[in-house]
């Protein structure tokens, strides 16, 4: 064990010792990776054209702000004819299974019938709704136009983030036309090299270089890409002036 040496304050002085109480740091050491800004997972909102067909003029345009039903695009659809004939002659079979439901009960009640009936009538008028409201529901992301046409209707209040598709193009079911961001939120994605894996936490602090955007770290994989030699890395941006998505 190493002898202590005892000095004096003279000693000191003349020695150019100086002390200073201990405190905690208030970071751990930097670790710089590479990454790039993407808006916040659940904040971009796709969206889809629910018939096939082709695209007759885009409405909106890449960085306009939208609120919730606008018009984004007029799509010229033969689908959207047939599927308009569906809606109609669902909604004309759900009214008639909900009249015999209706009837069945009655008879039962009046002990005509047996309550197996009853129960046969009220299936079918349950599975006649839910038709129904499934094909509502895909009716829903678009207006009915003139001559074949539909509008697809913004499924949220945001702002235009990405066009997918160009007037004339042929789009299918469910494809993507738009993208519409609904809130400012920025994310940045990041490599973690394999050595520095375990180095880092959720909760992090994260600064941009060059920027004065920060945040905090959000998760910080474990698993390593075989093809990179690295982990994801992913922080939430609490304040990110400057910084646009990519």
């Amino acid at each position: 064990m190493a002898a202590v040496l005892p000095i004096t304050p003279r000693q000191a002085q003349q020695l150019g010792i100086r002390t200073a109480p201990v405190q905690a740091a208030a970071a751990r050491p930097a670790i710089s990776v590479l990454g790039h800004v993407i808006p916040a997972p659940d904040a971009r909102v796709p969206v889809a054209a629910p018939f096939a067909g082709t695209v007759k003029r885009l409405v909106r345009l890449e960085g306009e702000m939208v609120k919730q039903g606008d018009t984004l695009a007029e799509i010229v659809s033969a689908d959207m004819r047939a599927s308009a004939a569906r809606l109609e002659a669902q909604q004309a079979r759900e009214r008639s299974a909900r009249a015999a439901a209706e009837r069945a009960r009655l008879l039962v009640k009046e002990g005509i019938a047996p309550a197996s009936r009853a129960e046969e009538a009220e299936a079918e008028a349950a599975s006649s709704a839910a038709d129904l409201a499934g094909l509502r529901s895909v009716m829903g992301r678009a207006a009915r136009g003139g001559d074949g046409e539909y509008r697809l209707l913004a499924p949220a209040a945001g702002r235009v983030a990405a066009i997918q598709a160009d007037a004339g193009d042929t789009v299918a079911a469910m494809q993507p036309v738009m993208a519409i961001d609904t809130r400012e939120e920025m994310w940045v994605e990041a490599a973690l090299p394999a050595a520095l894996v375990g180095q880092v936490h959720a909760g992090d602090r994260v600064t941009v270089d060059g920027t004065r955007a920060s945040g905090v770290v959000i998760a910080a994989g474990t698993s390593i890409d075989p093809k990179s030699r690295s982990a994801m890395l992913r922080a939430r941006l609490t304040s990110a002036p400057g910084l646009i998505s990519g």
